[in-house]
C-alpha cells in the first residue's frame, strides 16, 4: 500500500465516521422532537382526561392526591387572575381626564365631571377626537428647508433660519424662501 493509499483511506474513513456523528446528531435531534410533541399530547390527554373525569369517584378512586392538586392550582390561578383584574380595574381609576368644557381634573371611574356635570364618556370621546386629529394634523415646518419644526422653536434645527422673524441666525438679514441652507 502506497503512502497515498494509506493517506485516502483515513480520510475515507474519517469522512465515513464524521458522516455517521452528523447522521446520530440528526436522529437525536429527531428523537427529541418527537419527545417534545409527545409531552404536549399527553399533557393534552391528560387536561382532557381530567375535566371529564374530575367529578367521577370511580376514576378518583385512587388518584385524590393528583386530583385535589390540580383543582388547588385552578383555584390558585383564579385568584390570581381577579388580583391582575383589581390591578388593571385601580390603573384605570387613577387615570385622571381634564373636562375641555371646564377645564376640572377627573378622576377616570367617575361618570360625571364634578365641574359641569358633563359625562365621562362624552369627555373621553372628546379627547379621542382630538387626539386622533392632532395624529393627521401635519406638524409645522421651515418656510426655508421643510424641516418640521416643534412648536414654539424661534429657530430651524436644520438651516438656522430664524422662524419667529424670518431671518438666518447668522446674518440678520432676511432669508428668501429659495436661498440654499447654510
Amino acid at each position: 500500500m502506497s503512502f497515498s493509499d494509506s493517506i485516502s483511506d483515513k480520510i475515507r474513513k474519517g469522512t465515513a465516521a464524521m458522516n455517521r456523528a452528523v447522521d446520530r446528531t440528526k436522529l437525536n435531534n429527531q428523537i427529541d422532537t418527537v419527545n417534545r410533541q409527545r409531552q404536549q399530547l399527553a399533557a393534552q390527554l391528560g387536561a382532557s382526561l381530567y375535566e371529564e373525569t374530575k367529578d367521577n369517584s370511580a376514576f378518583r378512586s385512587g388518584r385524590e392526591s393528583l386530583y385535589d392538586s390540580i383543582a388547588e392550582c385552578d383555584a390558585q390561578r383564579a385568584a390570581l387572575q381577579a388580583q391582575l383584574a383589581d390591578l388593571d380595574a385601580a390603573a384605570s381609576a387613577d387615570e385622571t381626564l381634564v373636562c375641555p368644557n371646564c377645564h376640572s381634573q377627573i378622576s377616570a371611574g367617575d361618570r360625571f365631571c364634578s365641574g359641569c356635570g358633563m359625562p365621562v364618556e362624552q369627555i373621553r370621546a372628546q379627547q379621542q377626537a382630538s387626539a386622533s386629529e392632532s395624529q393627521t394634523a401635519s406638524p409645522a415646518t421651515c418656510p426655508r428647508c421643510g424641516t418640521p419644526i416643534v412648536p414654539g422653536s424661534q429657530f430651524c434645527t436644520n438651516c438656522g433660519y430664524r422662524l419667529d422673524e424670518g431671518q438666518t441666525a447668522s446674518s440678520g438679514a432676511p432669508a428668501p424662501d429659495n436661498a440654499p441652507a447654510e
